[in-house]
Protein backbone atom coordinates (compact mmCIF):
# COMPACT_ATOMS: atom_id res chain seq x y z
CA UNK A 1 0.00 0.00 0.00
CA UNK A 2 1.30 3.20 -1.21
CA UNK A 3 0.51 6.68 0.44
CA UNK A 4 1.30 9.92 -1.23
CA UNK A 5 1.86 13.36 0.89
CA UNK A 6 0.20 16.29 -0.45
CA UNK A 7 -0.50 19.72 0.81
CA UNK A 8 -4.38 20.12 1.68
CA UNK A 9 -5.50 23.84 1.63
CA UNK A 10 -9.40 24.02 2.50
CA UNK A 11 -11.37 26.66 0.28
CA UNK A 12 -14.65 28.31 0.86
CA UNK A 13 -14.91 31.32 -1.37
CA UNK A 14 -13.87 33.22 1.26
CA UNK A 15 -11.80 36.40 1.40
CA UNK A 16 -9.52 34.34 2.45
CA UNK A 17 -9.40 31.86 -0.28
CA UNK A 18 -6.49 33.72 -2.62
CA UNK A 19 -3.58 33.76 0.80
CA UNK A 20 -4.87 30.19 2.02
CA UNK A 21 -4.06 29.07 -2.18
CA UNK A 22 -0.52 31.42 -1.88
CA UNK A 23 0.70 29.67 1.20
CA UNK A 24 -0.18 26.31 -0.18
CA UNK A 25 1.68 26.67 -2.90
CA UNK A 26 4.56 28.65 -1.08
CA UNK A 27 4.54 25.17 1.18
CA UNK A 28 4.27 23.40 -1.59
CA UNK A 29 7.17 24.38 -3.32
CA UNK A 30 8.89 24.16 -0.06
CA UNK A 31 8.26 20.43 0.85
CA UNK A 32 8.35 19.69 -3.05
CA UNK A 33 4.71 18.43 -2.37
CA UNK A 34 1.82 18.28 -4.51
CA UNK A 35 -1.32 20.76 -3.61
CA UNK A 36 -4.98 19.02 -3.03
CA UNK A 37 -7.66 21.84 -2.48
CA UNK A 38 -10.52 21.13 -1.03
CA UNK A 39 -13.54 23.18 -1.76
CA UNK A 40 -15.96 23.65 1.21
CA UNK A 41 -19.46 24.55 0.42
CA UNK A 42 -22.11 25.95 3.17
CA UNK A 43 -25.33 23.56 3.01
CA UNK A 44 -28.06 25.51 2.26
CA UNK A 45 -29.99 26.36 5.87
CA UNK A 46 -33.16 24.84 4.69
CA UNK A 47 -31.46 21.23 4.82
CA UNK A 48 -30.11 21.75 7.97
CA UNK A 49 -32.48 20.93 10.73
CA UNK A 50 -32.12 19.80 14.31
CA UNK A 51 -33.57 16.22 14.79
CA UNK A 52 -32.16 15.42 17.95
CA UNK A 53 -35.60 15.72 19.70
CA UNK A 54 -34.28 18.44 22.25
CA UNK A 55 -36.16 21.45 22.05
CA UNK A 56 -34.44 24.01 24.11
CA UNK A 57 -34.31 26.13 27.30
CA UNK A 58 -37.71 27.67 28.03
CA UNK A 59 -39.36 26.31 24.89
CA UNK A 60 -41.87 24.83 26.61
CA UNK A 61 -43.06 27.74 27.94
CA UNK A 62 -43.09 29.56 24.77
CA UNK A 63 -44.81 26.73 23.04
CA UNK A 64 -47.63 26.94 26.16
CA UNK A 65 -47.87 30.63 25.08
CA UNK A 66 -48.39 30.28 21.65
CA UNK A 67 -51.17 27.07 21.96
CA UNK A 68 -52.99 29.62 24.70
CA UNK A 69 -52.66 32.26 21.94
CA UNK A 70 -54.08 29.70 19.34
CA UNK A 71 -56.96 28.96 21.38
CA UNK A 72 -58.00 32.77 22.04
CA UNK A 73 -58.14 33.02 18.27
Amino acid sequence: MTTQQHILACIDGSAVTESVCDYAAWYASRLGLPVALLNVIDVPASTRRDLSGAIGINSRQVLLEELTQLDEQ
